[in-house]
């Protein structure tokens, strides 16, 4: 009958864990960057071999408060770190995904 609603469609299985997956990892890509732009961290300076940006070390700068619950609390994480650690390392350390820890200090 027309009063009944139409039946919910069930989302196929991991579709959308893996759209959380890659939006979460780019997240906190981006918390990086703001970081960056706010002159609290900053990558290693290039050396003649050349590494890709996800290869090079993220370097603690200034922990002055950013008014921003989760870069402050990453920029913390980042601060305490020895020794520095690579961009691709912290986007998985930020994600959850293993670490020294056991697991990412932004679940």
């Amino acid at each position: 009958s027309l009063s009944e609603s139409p039946p919910h469609p069930v989302p196929l299985q991991g579709y959308t864990s893996f759209w959380n997956d890659c939006i979460s990892a780019g997240l906190r890509g981006c918390i990086l960057v703001e970081l960056a732009l706010r002159g609290r961290i900053q990558l290693e300076p290039p050396t003649l071999r050349r590494k890709s940006l996800l290869n090079r070390k993220v370097l603690f700068k200034s922990d002055a408060p950013t008014g921003d619950v989760l870069l402050d609390e990453a920029l913390k994480h980042i601060k305490v770190t020895e020794p520095a650690e690579t961009v691709q390392n912290w986007i998985e350390l930020l994600t959850g995904k293993g670490g020294a820890g056991g697991g990412g200090p932004l679940r």
